[in-house]
């Protein structure tokens, strides 16, 4: 469980109605397999994920988004961008130093992907509207998520920062009258906190992952909690995901294969008196070597089960009504980053080296 640290009340301009997010958190720090990428095809009846397709080398891929199981895009490192349509994956490369980190939409003529430039460590915003990708905002600071629904867009980044616009304009500004805080229980960096992804529920309820034992709870008028574990300053958050509805179901992705959910709780369940809400960890290994290192990087699901999947081709599965994790057989033992699906029988996931798993999830 982790508890409430202290609020902090900034200027929030422009919220919006919002109902979910999906993206991934950039690589620094990734513990990726430095042997050959591994695939296996020879047991494929072992995993309900089959490989679509395995370079020898490539790009990582970080994050995928589509609009339905006929429009997805995936981006990744060093300008690497795949759109699939028709039953085919096409690939792009605009260019190079640009690495793409979160991608979100509206619509398949209406799509967001943020990113740094690697020259000067810069953060960039492109706007796809179905046929052309165009630059839309150039940022001070790194950017690395981006979500939002409505009429507005948001998207995050170091140094605590908070950009958005207004859909149908091009005018991104900053939404914070300063930088969220770093956490002062930790060693800071430069650019603490780093604010890797956002996710939400509704307009004064969203959450962002905000790494070293941090997370940001926006709980409207301006407020936002700082969430901090009681026990474990190790923890480090890269991914935030919710659950479509009106109610807090907020899911976070971090190290030691980590899973945590921030969700309304009843101290009476036969009146549903007194909900609070807090934060609980549904599933960590640190058993495995090097597990500070080792990240769930990309979380998508439906409201009734989510699906995490991570580093070294770590796979979970989480029914909300069972209250259960499993692991899924994976095929690769490759960094996985991103996952989107359109059904639970038609589920995208990318990662290292330009890979892409195509399968189901229950």
């Amino acid at each position: 469980m982790l508890r409430a640290d202290v609020r902090h009340n900034l200027a929030l301009i422009g919220i919006a109605a919002s109902y979910g997010s999906i993206g991934c958190e950039a690589l620094i720090g990734a513990n990726f397999d430095p042997r050959p990428l591994h695939v296996d095809a020879s047991t494929p009846t072992e995993s309900p994920f089959k490989v679509v397709q395995a370079p020898p080398e490539g790009e990582t891929l970080t994050a995928i988004w589509g609009y339905d199981a006929q429009n997805i895009i995936a981006v990744g490192r060093n300008g690497v961008r795949y759109h699939y349509a028709d039953g085919i994956w096409t690939r792009s490369q605009l260019g190079g130093g640009r690495d793409y980190y979160a991608i979100w939409g509206t619509s398949s003529t209406d799509v967001y992907a943020v990113g740094t430039t690697r020259g000067d460590a810069r953060g960039f915003v492109v706007h796809f509207d179905g046929s052309a990708w165009v630059d839309e905002y150039i940022a001070d600071e790194a950017l690395y998520g981006v979500w939002g629904a409505d009429n507005l867009v948001y998207a995050v980044g170091a140094q605590g920062m908070l950009y958005g616009k207004y859909v149908g304009t091009t005018d991104w500004a900053k939404r914070l009258s300063k930088g969220l805080p770093a956490n002062p229980s930790v060693p800071a960096s430069p650019d603490a906190p780093i604010l890797w992804s956002i996710a939400g529920n509704n307009a004064d309820n969203f959450a962002i992952a905000a790494d070293a034992d941090r997370i940001f709870h926006y709980v409207g008028k301006g407020d936002f909690v700082n969430l901090d574990p009681i026990v474990d300053r190790t923890i480090v958050f890269r991914t935030a995901w919710a659950a479509p509805g009106p109610s807090t179901n907020i899911f976070f992705g971090s190290n030691h294969l980590g899973i945590s959910w921030l969700g309304e709780t009843t101290s009476d369940p036969t009146d549903g008196s007194a909900s609070t809400e807090e934060i609980v960890r549904l599933h960590e290994d640190k058993s495995l070597s090097g597990s500070e290192n080792l990240f769930v990087r990309g979380i998508w699901g439906d409201p009734t089960f989510t699906v995490f999947v991570g580093d070294l081709g770590h796979i979970y599965s989480y029914g909300h009504v069972s209250n259960q994790t499993q692991p899924i057989v994976s095929p690769t033992t490759a960094a996985l980053c991103g996952v989107w699906g359109s059904s639970p029988d038609d589920v995208w996931i990318v990662g290292q080296r330009e890979l892409i798993l195509h399968g189901r999830v229950r």
